[in-house]
């Protein structure tokens, strides 16, 4: 006889029940679900329709929770890659969604577009000639070598397809397309990153924070690489971020598959751009931390992963170190200062805007995630939190000063803001992950309180909830999406009269004569100018203060001479007539002017008599004729010196000079020729070409040791015995080695401070944690003036406190510049920051000698120096020289400032020979070289 069930029934009926129940179930929903369909359909603007969407919206969530755990079951054995997929392709339709349907707006006009777009075609170019890259564009500013000073890997990968599928045609279309396939690239990154630290919905949702990110230009988002596009950057972003990837993946599995991945990443991230190498840097430093205070992977495991990333970055050093070298000795400077620590908290606290963001509620979450994921001591959280704290910590000064690493030249053409783009995915990964915290914790919460869920209310509910935010975030995401897509919609001014001015520009090409030469100045400084250039061949150029990456050695002043020396026909200027030119046409908005002294020659006679004629001009090879006379003559081109360029006569290599162009500086290239034909060509060997080799070189060595040891089972059995006896005795001398490398470290310390002070190359107010600058301050409020006050150091804050009048600090500005055309560097300054109107005296004592460059900065502020109690210089924008003599000695230097307003003001001395030095221009002598009349005789 069956036992009573729980409630009083005989078993059997429960039994009943519960068949029925599965049996029937189905059958109801199913029956259910039509005629709430039905009822959507006929009766669709009533409240009946609305009753119908919110029951089928429960009954969805009852199906979701029936069918979750079965299809959990089958899915189980791939289910991390299956849900990062989920995660990934999320993303990916989403960006469908935002990009394809507004492709016919897509324009592409402003930012660095026209910069890639011409850079890519005079590639392909090049290639279809079988010339391969080329080292000089002479329409490209003054005459420059873009594809030595600026990277190349993405414009020779976008080369290659055009050439690869025949788009020849469709150039500014692939070109754009690659920005937006970066862009994806960069969000699909982030997604992959949260995925191992989240699930797939919240790792979904922090890929679409990063994709749906408009962002700053100095903060990184769509508009960085959308509208200004920071291409390379952001191919250097999306490498290192699946690079990250890749090193999660050999933590948690280690396998020589993984092994190639981080490598073939990271050393595209290098090859990329700059600052892959600053994001693989952050991301080894962050292995270390990790190494530190994660407890679920072994440290050793930790420390190997940082010498698979630096080998991954090795292996193109080849590459990216000869570029490095000559962006620091030919490129002109493009940098931005760090800010002061105080600053940025009081951008992140205050105004919410560090990093800048469209999101910022979503922003100050992620630093909370970025606080749990240290605190969570687990590997792939934490070295994502501290990837993104240490890039972070880069954006300000504080490293760069309390390490005396500023001034160098380094420091000088750094541009901190990059460190925020590359930080602010990482930054969003933390979102997902105190989304997935706290609802973990919650979670946890409730079932301890009520047990586990049963039943079909949560579920229902669940549903109804999913419906109603989804009619709640729908206008918001919207909203959202059309300034993404805005981005890509910014005509050029004045669309009809720039294509009347690439018609005229490509008709003056047609008339000209390679011993005619001719070039357009425009003033401004939009780079839309470029596809003047592109469209026509005419050379269209602008000097204002953001060179990009343009050769050092160029036009720097606008004056009649310098106009001449490098063939500028034409001043070219939107709204208003060019001054010091004849008007010669009217395109719409913009007019064109002609300069009256042009006389078209490439090739000039500097010294000596006769007549250098062109009788060839293309991009890497110039053929010049002296003729008219039996005697060298000194020739200059209308190019910047640059030393790869070198001239053959009669199949000897004669020298080749720097020709000052005027007294601000910039060489045009010059060469003591023989009478008759010399060969100029841009193939000379560089010091900087064999830089990185040897690197390269040991990088691969190690990287195919490693494959052989993982992969050959002998050698794997070998290097696991050899690693486990190291592990084996680091694990019982731990304490010993503690102890060494204490020791070690002090007397590194003591014999550091044993070599007293140093000379400096730029004055700072601090040095380190030490404060000895002597700061006094007074309130000068109307009539009321106060007596003086000496304030009060904090050295190890970094600042002097002057109570009521403000605080001075000792931190990065750009005031001085190596030349009027570029962009400021980024030096050590002491800055005042007033509370009220005042006057401040620093006073400090610094090993110094030379020639120093002094300015400063200040809206109503008077700032003076003293020198060795002399007479008072004032100060302001514009360098001025202070000559400290020969020899490195103490001086006492005395700072005033002079504030009528509760404003900032800063100064700085620096000596520019040691932040920015000269590079190796060799000048002409005053006749030819014995070689070159032994030529002449012969």
């Amino acid at each position: 006889m069956d036992r009573d069930g729980p409630r009083g029934r005989p078993g059997w009926v429960d039994g009943w029940c519960e068949r029925s129940s599965r049996q029937s179930g189905p059958l109801l929903v199913t029956v259910v679900g039509t005629v709430l369909v039905a009822v959507l359909l006929l009766f669709p603007h009533t409240l009946a329709a609305t009753g119908a969407w919110v029951l089928l919206a429960a009954l969805g969530g009852v199906a979701v929770a029936r069918v979750r755990k079965p299809v959990s079951r089958v899915l189980a054995p791939r289910s991390v890659r299956l849900r990062a997929a989920l995660a990934v392709g999320t993303v990916v339709v989403a960006a469908a969604a935002v990009f394809w349907p507004f492709r016919d707006q897509m324009v592409f006009g402003l930012g660095d577009w026209a910069i890639h777009r011409l850079l890519v075609q005079r590639l392909v170019e090049s290639l279809d000639r079988g010339d391969g890259i080329p080292t000089w564009l002479h329409e490209f500013s003054t005459g420059e070598p873009p594809y030595e000073l600026y990277p190349v890997l993405l414009h020779l990968g976008s080369a290659e397809l055009i050439r690869l599928f025949d788009l020849r045609d469709e150039l500014p279309s692939v070109v754009g397309w690659s920005g937006i396939v970066l862009h994806v690239l960069v969000s699909v990154g982030a997604t992959r990153l949260a995925a191992r630290v989240a699930p797939w919905p919240l790792a979904a949702l922090a890929g679409l924070v990063v994709l749906l990110d408009v962002g700053d230009l100095f903060a990184g988002g769509a508009v960085a690489t959308l509208r200004y596009a920071l291409l390379d950057q952001t191919l250097a972003l999306a490498c290192g971020l699946f690079g990250a990837v890749a090193v999660l993946d050999q933590l948690q599995r280690p396998g020589w598959p993984r092994l190639v991945r981080i490598w073939t990443w990271f050393a595209l991230a290098a090859l990329a751009h700059p600052t892959g190498v600053l994001l693989a840097a952050a991301i080894a430093a962050g292995l270390l931390v990790t190494a530190a205070t994660a407890r679920d992977v072994r440290a050793d495991r930790l420390l190997y992963a940082v010498l698979l990333v630096g080998i991954g970055v090795m292996l193109t050093a080849w590459v990216w170190a000869p570029y490095a070298e000559r962006i620091l000795t030919w490129g002109a400077s493009y940098p931005n200062p760090g800010v002061d620590p105080a600053s940025a908290l009081d951008e992140l606290v205050r105004e919410a805007r560090l990093p800048r963001s469209s999101f910022p509620a979503l922003a100050g979450a992620a630093f909370v995630g970025l606080a749990a994921a240290i605190a969570s001591r687990r590997a792939a959280p934490t070295l994502i939190a501290a990837t993104a704290a240490l890039l972070l910590l880069g954006y300000t000064d504080l490293p760069f000063m309390v390490g005396g690493l500023a001034p160098s030249p380094v420091t000088a053409r750094f541009a901190s803001f990059r460190m925020v783009a590359l930080a602010k995915p990482l930054l969003f990964v933390g979102i997902a992950y105190v989304v997935y915290a706290v609802a973990a914790g919650l979670r946890g919460r409730l079932a301890a309180l009520r047990g586990p869920p049963r039943g079909v209310a949560a579920p229902a509910l669940a549903g109804v909830v999913v419906l109603l935010a989804l009619r709640a975030v729908t206008p918001f995401v919207t909203d959202v999406v059309w300034p993404v897509r805005d981005l890509l919609d910014d005509e050029v001014p004045d669309d009809e009269g720039f294509e009347e001015l690439v018609a005229w520009a490509t008709e003056r090409t047609r008339q000209s004569s390679p011993d005619e030469f001719q070039r357009v100045l425009f003033l401004g400084n939009e780079h839309f100018v470029h596809d003047v250039t592109r469209r026509s061949g005419l050379p269209v150029f602008y000097d204002t203060g953001i060179p990009l990456a343009y050769l050092r050695e160029r036009m720097t002043d606008r004056s009649p001479r310098s106009l001449k020396r490098f063939g500028v026909r034409w001043i070219l200027r939107r709204g208003a007539v060019p001054a010091m030119a004849n008007l010669e046409a009217e395109l719409g908005s913009y007019r064109v002017a002609e300069v009256p002294d042009w006389d078209g020659r490439f090739a000039r006679v500097d010294r000596g008599a006769g007549e250098a004629v062109v009788t060839e001009l293309e991009d890497e090879r110039v053929v010049v004729e002296l003729r008219g006379t039996d005697e060298p003559a000194l020739v200059s081109l209308a190019i910047g010196y640059y030393p790869r360029w070198r001239v053959r006569h009669d199949g000897r290599e004669l020298a080749t000079y720097g020709l000052a162009t005027s007294d601000d500086g910039g060489h045009v290239l010059s060469s003591w020729l023989p009478p008759g034909r010399s060969v100029f060509t841009a193939d000379a060997p560089m010091s900087s070409d064999a830089r990185g080799r040897l690197p390269s070189a040991l990088a691969l060595l190690v990287a195919i040791g490693l494959v052989v040891a993982t992969v050959v089972p002998r050698a794997r059995d070998r290097a696991d015995a050899l690693i486990a006896r190291v592990r084996n005795g680091l694990d019982g001398r731990r304490r010993g080695l503690w102890r060494g490398g204490l020791v070690a470290a002090a007397v590194a310390l003591l014999f550091l401070g044993a070599t007293g002070d140093r000379e400096v190359g730029a004055v700072t107010l601090m040095r380190g944690f030490g404060a000895d600058a002597e700061v006094e301050a007074r309130l000068e409020e109307g009539r009321e003036i106060s007596e003086w006050e000496r304030c009060d150091p904090r050295p190890l804050a970094g600042f002097v406190d002057c109570g009521e009048a403000g605080w001075v600090v000792g931190t990065m500005s750009g005031i001085v510049k190596p030349d009027p055309f570029s962009w400021p560097l980024a030096v050590p300054s002491v800055v005042v920051k007033p509370r009220k109107p005042s006057r401040w005296r620093v006073a400090l004592s610094r090993v110094l000698s030379g020639e120093h460059e002094a300015a400063s900065f200040g809206d109503r502020a008077t700032v003076t120096l003293r020198v060795d109690g002399g007479e008072p210089l004032r100060l302001g924008r514009a360098p001025k020289t202070v000559d400290l003599g020969p020899e490195a000695r103490e001086h006492r230097l005395l700072l005033e400032f002079d504030l009528d307003k509760a404003k900032q003001a800063g100064a700085q001395l620096v000596r520019p020979d040691r932040i920015d030095p000269p590079p190796p221009v060799p000048a002409p002598p005053a006749q030819a070289s014995p070689e070159v009349r032994g030529v002449v005789s012969r």
